[in-house]
């Protein structure tokens, strides 16, 4: 990581606590789970989903869950994510068997190495399907550690509404 783009995600920080001081705790959550790691400032200096990032958080680690990618049309994670799931919902509400949904939609952020060989932490959306132990990213980048909440039905569903 060069002293000056650290410099600039850092600065970002600041300007992002500026907005929402309690993200000091989500940063500092983030950063300790994986040594050597930024976190990027989310767009708009507001994590809307802060409290429940700190509250009901869970890590999803690589050697831990497959993970699937689905290269999809690239930063548009939340409309991709919430576009399979809500498929996946009405097939199954369709066939009257919502209690075979086992597919959630999980927001937070992950791990990813830059060009630079920077460890970096962006906000993303990605689905957990909790049967299989597979992760959905409907990105193509390969993601070394995930960190974020699993939506339930209800979540997912008003998810759906605001993404699509």
């Amino acid at each position: 990581m060069t002293e000056k783009r650290q410099g600039f995600l850092l600065q970002r920080q600041v300007e992002w606590l500026k907005y929402q001081p309690d993200a000091k705790q989500l940063i500092d959550l983030i950063e300790g789970n994986y040594e050597g790691s930024i976190i990027v400032a989310p767009p708009g200096n507001m994590e809307s989903d802060l409290p429940k990032l700190l509250n009901k958080h869970e890590v999803f680690d690589q050697n831990e869950w497959d993970i699937e990618y689905m290269k999809m049309e690239a930063g548009l994670c939340h409309h991709n994510s919430s576009e399979i799931w809500s498929k996946l919902y009405y097939q199954l509400e369709a066939e009257g068997k919502l209690d075979e949904l086992h597919t959630f939609i999980c927001t937070g952020y992950y791990l990813v190495k830059d060009d630079d060989g920077m460890l970096i932490w962006r906000q993303h959306t990605w689905l957990v399907d909790q049967e299989t132990h597979v992760i959905r990213d409907p990105s193509d980048t390969s993601a070394i550690r995930y960190l974020g909440y699993v939506m339930n039905m209800e979540e997912c569903n008003e998810f759906v509404e605001c993404n699509i």
